[in-house]
């Protein structure tokens, strides 16, 4: 499964259109996920099909995708296209700076 997140700053100015996905209160979503994540995705994979975007108390809209070939095209897609690494910022206080010695 693969979370994608909004790029706000896009260079064509278009209004991004996300999938479909809840609607009920981001505070309950977000203490069904912690309590449940995997039961939570699943239930939602069934409810809305293999991408949906979602929103969680204090994170940005996210798309959710959970099919394979999705996923493989997200990863082998040229870099530009998804901003990546702004998310980190959220598990700093988790897991540190990491730094590498070599």
């Amino acid at each position: 499964m693969t979370l994608l997140t909004e790029n706000s700053q896009s260079s064509n100015n278009t209004v991004s259109k996300f999938p479909e996905g809840p609607k009920n209160s981001k505070f309950l979503r977000t203490a069904r996920i912690i309590m449940n994540p995997l039961g939570y995705l699943e239930e939602k994979y069934q409810q809305y099909g293999d991408i949906f975007s979602h929103e969680f108390s204090s994170f940005p809209r996210q798309v959710i995708v959970s099919h394979p070939q999705g996923i493989q095209e997200i990863f082998t897609a040229d870099s530009k296209l998804f901003e990546s690494g702004s998310g980190n910022q959220i598990a700093l206080p988790l897991v540190g700076r990491i730094r590498y010695c070599y």
